[in-house]
């Protein structure tokens, strides 16, 4: 993990509004001054609930969730899943990154892109590392030359059960897979951490109900903080 200044990354998410016991949900898509450890949590969500519909002939699914900017404002997700019917050659062929790609406008702007898979080593580069990245031959080109996806575009990889996070951007997963220094930024936890499990929305909540009580001390450390920090280096 690199070294990360707290107190400054602190005081800009206190500064951009951030409520932490607030409960989680989709609609926080909505919210365009959301800062980007929030958005980045959001797609994590989207990326998990999206994972069950994919489709693979061997069990090897993956999700995704992206967010959108849309003329200016951060108000749209996109969701996919890949989708490979057979081995070989498949009339379907389709991975998750795609699937987003495919959905856009054609001014959309992607500020945040979560991907959420089983680790496995990168048919390209031969590389393995503790999260599924983009994949070399394919995903990563396609980002890369993609008039949607920006230099400062942050790519998320999680793995299914939550325990392990990366990101980046799309330079540094190409770097990476090169074999050359790379700043790519990662996280474990021994469980699955509580903020991934969303919350479901309500017209009102009962604050002593204990589904409400997440302890976020861990995931700000290893994940809040340092993303605010990724981003104020963007500026």
């Amino acid at each position: 993990m690199k070294e990360v200044d707290y107190e400054r990354a602190r005081a800009a998410v206190m500064g951009l509004g951030r409520t932490m016991e607030r409960p989680w949900s989709m609609l926080d898509f909505e919210e365009r001054t959301e800062p980007l450890p929030d958005k980045a949590l959001s797609t994590i969500i989207g990326a998990r609930e999206a994972r069950p519909l994919a489709e693979s002939h061997r069990g090897f699914s993956v999700g995704a969730c992206a967010l959108i900017r849309r003329r200016g404002e951060a108000i749209a997700i996109s969701h996919g899943v890949n989708m490979k019917s057979s081995s070989g050659r498949s009339v379907v062929d389709l991975h998750a990154e795609e699937t987003i790609l495919n959905s856009l406008r054609p001014r959309d702007e992607v500020t945040v892109l979560t991907i959420i898979g089983p680790p496995q080593e990168d048919h390209g580069s031969g590389r393995q590392a503790l999260t599924l990245h983009p994949c070399t031959y394919r995903c990563q080109p396609m980002l890369a030359e993609s008039p949607h996806v920006g230099v400062d575009t942050l790519i998320l990889c999680n793995t299914p059960d939550g325990t392990k996070l990366e990101w980046g951007t799309v330079a540094d997963f190409q770097r990476y897979h090169r074999g050359e220094p790379a700043d790519i930024t990662s996280a474990s936890f021994e469980t699955t951490p509580s903020v991934l499990f969303p919350v479901p929305r309500a017209e009102a909540y009962d604050l002593a109900d204990p589904a409400l009580d997440i302890d976020t001390t861990e995931w700000d450390a290893k994940v809040t903080f340092p993303l605010v920090e990724w981003a104020l280096q963007r500026r």
